[in-house]
């Protein structure tokens, strides 16, 4: 076996990164220095520098080990600021021309923020707390002119409780100041205020609303106005209770919407003619019909989270809203139990076959090419509900699975995915093998082929909510 020593330094490089990233989410910082009380807890970077020689260059040369970065500092923190300065400082000098992805949640602006300034010229991505301090609003008038490369600005969720009027119309003032002249600023994220703010409006494409406590008080029907004001918004995702019912908000160039919460009401309060994408909760079904033709929209695109019930309500309801959707091209399905939920999978996951049978028959859904369903349940808790052990719970969800997307394949179709995952305090002895001996994924298997559509079935099993385990990962044609 060869030596790690003799590794390529490219794939040296690779495994160090993996190494450091503790998500399997890719959105996540690579670098994550978490400040708590009177010590910093310094991220795994800093280890492989204390190796040997070889690793020491090869992480220190690594430049997306240490440009992507998160420094999250928890209020009364004792530590020595100016040693968490020096080691921020000396971070940054090893991320070279590289552009940079920061992260200062909670108090870390104050605190660090002093030693990112001078490379702002590089900064591409920016997600910030507001704390309304004056440090931080003279340092935002401090950035007009210096943000050419800043594609996304994000402001963490964050309830202003010592923001007086004043203080909010000096931070506004700052904001505006330090955006106006930021040419690549494309992506907006925070809370509904954001929206009143003096913003490049005409050039930003993704808004993500947070609707929380508010900022500066302000009364729920002008929030309408304020979301008319992202003229050239093409991607918007809602976080909160919308206005009242009879609330119109008309956005004519939105084509992706998601949205989550109270999604059934702002199905009913939103006009949006260029609408091609939908992310909503299935309780909002029966609203959609009236979404679709108030805008005059045509949906190629419909992602549902399934209510955990999935009773008769929720069948009936996503039957109602298929002669509306005669141009949609992709379906996902996502279904969570939670680990609260007390009812077992089995009662509700083989109702798969009841909802998508319109769809099977090939009468819905004529352009439909593309076809995701996944599945996120956990087992022990109420395993015991069901009398069937947590691998028993899996190995019949999978089932069904297989079964109900090989009744769904047809010409017309180029990709589907299954994505089973299963949230056990014991790991499953459920392998690969027993997956391939499944009757249903040889009928998946064969069908695939004879359909000629890609398919893909990935069957995760993730230990106490921490860690993953792939059992298997297979592309079908």
């Amino acid at each position: 076996m060869a030596s790690i020593a003799t590794l390529p330094l490219e794939l040296l490089q690779h495994i160090f990164y993996y190494a450091c990233v503790s998500t399997t989410n890719e959105d996540a910082h690579v670098y994550r220095m978490a400040v708590k009380r009177d010590y910093p807890e310094l991220p795994f970077q800093h280890v492989l520098l204390q190796v040997c020689h070889q690793w020491h260059n090869a992480a220190g040369a690594a430049l997306r080990l240490w440009s992507s970065i998160r420094i999250q500092w928890f209020r009364k923190s004792l530590v020595d600021v100016k040693r968490i300065q020096q080691i921020v400082q000396g971070v940054i000098q090893r991320t070279g021309t590289a552009p940079l992805d920061i992260a200062l949640p909670g108090d870390a602006w104050d605190a660090v923020a002093r030693c990112f300034i001078p490379e702002s010229t590089r900064w591409k991505i920016l997600s910030v707390s507001n704390a309304y301090s004056s440090l931080q609003i003279s340092q935002y008038r401090a950035l007009q002119d210096k943000l050419p490369a800043l594609e996304t600005l994000i402001f963490f969720p964050r309830q202003p409780t010592d923001c007086t009027p004043e203080i909010w119309k000096e931070y506004a003032n700052a904001v505006s100041l330090m955006l106006s002249n930021a040419p690549c600023l494309r992506r907006v994220s925070g809370h509904l205020d954001l929206l009143s703010l003096s913003f490049p409006w005409k050039q930003i494409e993704e808004v993500i609303v947070h609707l929380g406590p508010n900022a500066k008080p302000r009364d729920r029907f002008h929030w309408s106005e304020d979301l008319k004001n992202c003229t050239s918004v093409r991607d918007l995702m809602i976080f909160g209770e919308p206005p009242k019912y009879n609330t119109d908000i008309r956005m004519p160039s939105v084509q992706y919407l998601r949205c989550m919460s109270f999604s059934e009401r702002w199905l009913a309060c939103l006009t949006l003619p260029a609408l091609r994408r939908l992310l909503v909760h299935g309780i909002a079904l029966p609203n959609l019909p009236g979404l679709v033709a108030r805008s005059g929209c045509q949906l190629n695109a419909l992602a549902i989270n399934i209510p955990p019930a999935l009773d008769d309500s929720t069948v009936s309801n996503f039957r109602a809203i298929l002669p509306y959707l005669p141009r949609l091209e992709s379906l996902k399905l996502y279904y969570y139990l939670p680990l609260a939920e007390t009812r077992s999978p089995l009662r509700v996951v083989p109702r798969l076959a009841e909802l998508l049978d319109p769809v099977a028959n090939a009468n819905a859904l004529p352009l439909l090419a593309e076809f995701c369903l996944s599945l996120v349940h956990t087992s022990g808790a109420d395993a015991h509900l069901s009398g069937v052990e947590g691998d028993g719970e899996t190995e019949i969800m999978l089932r069904t699975a297989l079964a109900v997307t090989e009744s769904i394949l047809r010409p017309t179709m180029r990709f589907a995915s299954i994505d089973l995952e299963n949230i056990s305090k014991i790991m499953g002895s459920m392998d690969e093998q027993v997956v391939l001996g499944l009757a249903e994924f040889v009928k998946l298997q064969a069908r695939a082929r004879s359909e000629g559509v890609l398919t893909r079935v990935r069957l995760v099993v993730k230990l106490a909510e921490n860690g993953n385990r792939v059992l298997m990962d297979s592309y079908l044609k």
